[in-house]
């Protein structure tokens, strides 16, 4: 099976899986636990999407706990 090329990566049927998957709600490990991979292999993958500009890394803000913001003062 042939790959398709997104910008400047040349992307195998397995590498647009992770693509879609990574949808910006999911976490690497999330999209790794999912297709059963090594969470590093994903986040190879995932990083040559990156370094294209086909894919935009997303951070997400971790919201704490009342217990913890009542711990912070």
């Amino acid at each position: 099976m042939g790959g398709e090329a997104l910008n400047t990566v040349e992307a195998t049927p397995a590498d647009l899986g992770l693509l879609i998957l990574a949808d910006g709600n999911r976490s690497v490990r999330e999209i790794a636990e999912r297709v059963k991979m090594n969470p590093l292999e994903v986040m190879r993958s995932l990083a040559r999407f990156r370094l294209a500009g086909v894919l935009e890394l997303v951070t997400q803000k971790v919201s704490r706990s009342n217990s913890e913001m009542a711990a912070a003062g």
